[in-house]
């Protein structure tokens, strides 16, 4: 598994502009739906970098990378033999690549949390991986930096396990527990990415 890591300022102007072009008509159309703007310049970006990436590891112009999109909503290019997942959060965007086996991304500010939320996403030992005192579940607020990393950690690894699976967030992600499947893990400022590869 590649993995891509990048921020909108890295890219210019002409970049946004050169990236929209390239896009389908439905692409655009979805991106364009955005309400603000960093959101449509991270779909612009998110669409660019991975047919820059798909073209520099296959030798393809890419503005031949055709990339169709599942009834799930799981992006993928018909025509090359790779599995590819991206994600995007405020300024940061994350692209995972597989040649072999599908692969998840997925990129999230650790802020401020309900900790009611673990109860959609979380099992027993994801519970006891994100929190030192088990009562710190009933709290209404997380705002300890550190257990709120573990638990964007979990959540990233979560989001990228269902993107790889092609099933979203679901009882079998739910019940995959953190700690006994491998993964990149990345903490960057506030970010917490994740990439997860499919074996």
């Amino acid at each position: 598994m590649e993995i891509f890591r990048f921020r909108l300022s890295e890219l210019s102007e002409e970049d946004f502009r050169r990236f929209f072009a390239g896009m389908s008509p439905r692409r655009q159309e979805k991106c364009m739906k955005y309400k603000r703007e960093i959101d449509r310049k991270c779909c612009v970006a998110a669409d660019g970098l991975t047919r820059r990436a798909l073209s520099k590891r296959f030798g393809v112009d890419p503005a031949q990378i055709r990339i169709e999109v599942t009834p799930e909503g799981k992006p993928f290019a018909p025509d090359l033999p790779v599995f590819f997942s991206y994600a995007h959060c405020e300024d940061r965007l994350v692209l995972a690549l597989d040649e072999t086996h599908p692969v998840g991304a997925d990129v999230e500010k650790a802020r401020k949390t309900d900790p009611a939320i673990t109860k959609y996403f979380c099992c027993d030992e994801d519970l006891a991986y994100i929190f030192n005192r088990p009562e710190d579940r009933f709290l209404p607020a997380i705002d300890d930096p550190e257990t709120l990393f573990r638990l964007f950690e979990v959540w990233t690894f979560k989001e990228s396990l269902g993107k790889a699976l092609g099933t979203g967030l679901s009882e079998e992600t739910k019940n995959a527990s953190f700690i006994r499947y491998e993964k990149e893990l990345y903490r960057e400022d506030a970010f917490v990415c994740c990439a997860f590869c499919l074996t």
